[in-house]
């Protein structure tokens, strides 16, 4: 069989995925690196099968560094291996721990990691400004808050010094920014994304801290459906876990 390495977009997040063959070495960040700037995609992922359906993930952000996860990554690796080996089910092994992902009537799922509150109320101090958001791990970290009126340049600047502000230790956060949210109206979410360094078309784990965010609000809430730039992804609770699908589009054979 020849290995291929293929363009994905989920719901707009951009990533090079391949299935690692076993008598290759390793991707290396510089490698990521090369590929992601070469293709202007937000990340690489590379498949390492270690059994029947079961694959270790080695993923880096468009910035060469190291990522714990990607939920639409995620779903693009469960599309890839859909299409190229008609898996209906797998299982990864992730910087962040063990997940699933599955295909299911024409949609790709992924059964989220468990998410971890930090903070529910955490205050940030920029130069004056006060923002209070929620401050959790959905695979990786997350602060979420509510949008602000700003020109988007002014946004960009807001976000990255966000993203690395001390309050949020060492690993920083992306930072998710959720529009004004009324019950039976479509929800909007925006992330910033470290390792990207910007604004991206759509992010899986920002959707469900954005999810999250909102439940507070609406605890009997078990279905969102979260608008970003790039599409729209649905964030449901099952059963004490997040699941996940949207919008998946092999772009390009390599």
């Amino acid at each position: 069989m020849l290995l291929k390495q293929r363009l994905y977009s989920g719901a707009g997040n951009t990533f090079v995925v391949e299935l690692l063959s076993s008598n290759l070495p390793l991707p290396t960040a510089e490698g990521a690196q090369a590929l992601c700037a070469e293709h202007k995609v937000d990340g690489y992922l590379g498949l390492e099968k270690k059994a029947d359906h079961q694959y270790q993930w080695h993923f880096y952000n468009r910035d060469g560094s190291a990522a714990e996860f990607c939920g639409n990554a995620a779903r693009c690796a469960q599309a890839y291996l859909n299409q190229s080996e008609n898996i209906i089910e797998a299982h990864h092994e992730t910087r962040a721990g063990k997940i699933k992902t599955w295909t299911e009537s024409g949609s790709h799922w992924v059964l989220m990691p468990e998410v971890k509150i930090i903070s529910e109320k955490h205050t940030i101090d920029l130069e004056g400004q006060v923002f209070v958001g929620l401050w959790c791990d959905t695979g990786v970290p997350h602060f979420v808050t509510n949008q602000r009126s700003y020109r988007f340049d002014f946004w960009k600047q807001i976000s990255q010094k966000l993203r690395s502000h001390p309050s949020l230790e060492q690993r920083g956060a992306n930072v998710t920014w959720v529009g004004p949210a009324v019950h039976g109206r479509p929800l909007q979410a925006l992330t910033y994304e470290r390792g990207v360094e910007d604004f991206t078309q759509a992010c899986g784990t920002g959707a469900l801290a954005a999810a999250v965010f909102l439940q507070s609000k609406w605890p009997n809430e078990k279905i969102f459906r979260i608008n970003m730039p790039g599409g729209s992804l649905e964030v449901k609770n099952q059963d004490s876990s997040w699941i996940m699908t949207g919008a998946v589009d092999k772009l390009a054979d390599i």
